[in-house]
């Protein structure tokens, strides 16, 4: 068969209601176990400025080479 594959209609509906939630509560923690908690802002700013740093000092090449 030629063409693109059909996409079931029950799969596009799916697809639209995702698409029309409300991201800020995409997941709630339930506060039962602390290494489930999503990281905050802060968090994940502080990784990510440890992560560049981290590059930048071994020598890599943002672009995986090395």
């Amino acid at each position: 068969m030629s063409g693109s594959q059909q996409v079931p209609k029950d799969h596009r509906a799916l697809m639209a209601a995702i698409d029309k939630g409300d991201p800020s509560k995409d997941y709630v923690w339930d506060g039962a176990d602390e290494d489930d908690r999503p990281f905050s802002k802060q968090e994940l700013t502080a990784g990510l400025e440890a992560y560049r740093n981290a590059i930048s000092l071994s020598g890599e090449r943002k672009d995986g080479g090395g």
